[in-house]
């Protein structure tokens, strides 16, 4: 099992943050690139998060999170 320590989501939720900026970007971008679906933002919050970090999704809900492949999301 892997841990995931959730302190970078908190400071990219703080606005103005330059974390904040890059993710809004890259959540925008996985948004747009991925359909726009409705109730996908939440997935693409975290696939931004994750590939802001290099770090690999780990998720027993893999359909959410494969079509973020093409954008370099890798899952664990």
């Amino acid at each position: 099992m892997i841990h995931l320590d959730t302190s970078f989501l908190v400071r990219a939720l703080i606005p103005g943050t330059p974390e904040e900026t890059k993710l809004r970007n890259v959540a925008a971008r996985l948004f747009n690139e991925s359909g726009r679906r409705r109730g996908t933002i939440i997935d693409c919050m975290i696939g931004a998060a994750a590939l802001a970090d290099g770090a690999s999704v780990a998720t027993s809900n893999v359909a959410h999170f494969s079509r973020f492949a093409a954008a370099g999301l890798k899952l664990a």
